[in-house]
């Protein structure tokens, strides 16, 4: 049993290095939260990229949410839309939602109220 963060960090790394998702997810979210290392946005979003990348739905919507506030990332409303787009997909309300405002808002993709009620719609039915 992990019995601290440090030790966590430890072991997530040694998975990471191994290209598993889950940790490479897990590694990431103690980047970007500063528990049992040092808080690094820019750590965080390297690593929830590779998990993304293999189709980690968590990580997608945290590359995303990054990328909407610029932390660890240059801000980008097109990429956050693309990330959010890839997590929604695979059924992540959160991602849906905030996919839904960005069509309804014009942020990063066409400003189009019926997208924007699709995703709004889907995430409520999840």
């Amino acid at each position: 049993m992990v019995q601290s963060n440090e030790e966590a960090a430890q072991r997530y790394t040694k998975a990471t290095e191994q290209g598993h998702a889950r940790a490479q997810f897990n590694l990431g979210f103690l980047y970007k939260n500063g528990r049992g290392v040092i808080q690094d946005d820019n750590e965080a979003a390297r690593l929830y990229r590779l998990a993304a990348e293999q189709g980690h739905t968590r990580a997608q919507f945290n590359l995303g949410t990054l990328y909407m506030n610029g932390r660890g990332v240059a801000q980008s409303d097109k990429e956050a839309a693309q990330w959010y787009e890839e997590a929604a997909n695979q059924g992540h309300a959160e991602a849906q939602s905030n996919l839904g405002l960005l069509h309804e808002k014009a942020r990063g993709v066409a400003q189009s109220e019926k997208e924007a009620a699709r995703w709004y719609m889907q995430a409520v039915h999840v």
